[in-house]
């Protein structure tokens, strides 16, 4: 999954995310999301996860990164460090993100395995 080429202060880059594929399974540390520069490719900046990325958008000064455990991580586009960290829930209930999309100037739109769309408000606080 990608959020398509996009231009900031450090240049054109796509943000993406993949798994390390390994016999064994899923190991620890083994999904990342990496910024590379366009067109050469360049590796930027790698962060890694343990568990499985479901969705990704950016913009040019944070990336949004929604994980099968229902957690929705910001990071900063131009060094890949962790921002802010929540775990999404409805009703008191958590949910798993399978799709999300940034929208205007502070709004995110998540899709859940349940069929819901959450409207968010999102500001990245200090990590």
């Amino acid at each position: 999954m990608t959020s398509g080429v996009a231009e900031d202060q450090a240049g054109p880059a796509l943000v993406h995310t993949g798994r390390v594929h390994d016999g064994a399974g899923l190991q620890t540390g083994g999904v990342y999301i990496i910024r590379r520069a366009y067109p050469s490719g360049a590796a930027r900046w790698v962060f890694t996860a343990d568990q499985e990325a479901t969705a990704l958008d950016a913009d040019t000064e944070f990336g949004y990164v929604a994980f099968n455990t229902g957690e929705l991580v910001i990071l900063r586009t131009d060094s890949g460090e962790e921002q802010h960290r929540v775990a999404l829930h409805v009703d008191g209930h958590r949910v798993v993100p399978l799709s999300l999309a940034r929208y205007g100037r502070d709004r995110l739109a998540v899709g859940t395995l349940d069929g819901r769309v959450l409207d968010l408000t999102v500001t990245a606080a200090p990590a």
